[in-house]
């Protein structure tokens, strides 16, 4: 059982996708003046790299197969440098997107648990003093409810949202990381 692992251990998985572009306009966006190598890729494309690698394992590596035809108007390392470009800007963008609103929202945690402390003791000390009356005795529990509502946003970003947006950047990552490879067709 030794032998086998250690022949597996060598072997890279990758997970395949293959795109067929019969154009340069169906590949980049017509409207950016930038030189090729700094393009953006047009937005379908960008979906359709996403969803394949939806269903591809965040285990393996990927390999993006593109088939362009012979006349295409781009060297290979053009579009191969292009394509990393764009990807690495996304998850960039996207990584630095993160880390402000990681920011932003510990901010609001922060604030939120020192406004929750006080509706705590302000309920408490309402709930001392009521003696029988009712007034106070719900504006005290008003208060303790305001204050687990005010903190329930962040720390929602924190157990759900950021974990979706951290996915979401790893993904560009994972494309702009992908070997490429570029096929010239008949």
């Amino acid at each position: 059982m030794l032998r086998i692992n250690k022949l597996f251990d060598n072997i890279t998985f990758m997970g395949r996708i293959c795109m067929k572009i019969e154009s340069a306009d169906q590949l980049f966006d017509s409207f950016d003046p930038a030189p090729v190598e700094r393009r953006s890729v047009k937005q379908d494309v960008d979906v359709y790299l996403i969803e394949k690698l939806n269903n591809i394992s965040f285990r393996k590596k990927i390999l993006l197969e593109l088939s362009i035809p012979k006349d295409f108007p781009y060297s290979e390392e053009q579009i191969e440098k292009a394509l990393k470009n764009h990807f690495s800007k996304r998850a960039h963008f996207r990584f630095r997107k993160m880390t402000k609103e990681t920011v932003r929202r510990l901010l609001d945690l922060l604030f939120g648990v020192l406004f929750l402390v006080v509706c705590l003791f302000s309920s408490h000390y309402f709930h001392i003093n009521a003696h029988n009356y009712s007034f106070f005795k719900v504006l005290g529990e008003s208060l303790s409810i305001i204050g687990w509502v005010v903190i329930w946003e962040p720390v929602s970003y924190f157990l759900y949202q950021k974990r979706d947006a951290l996915k979401d950047a790893y993904k560009y990552s994972r494309l702009a990381n992908a070997k490429i490879k570029i096929l010239r067709m008949a």
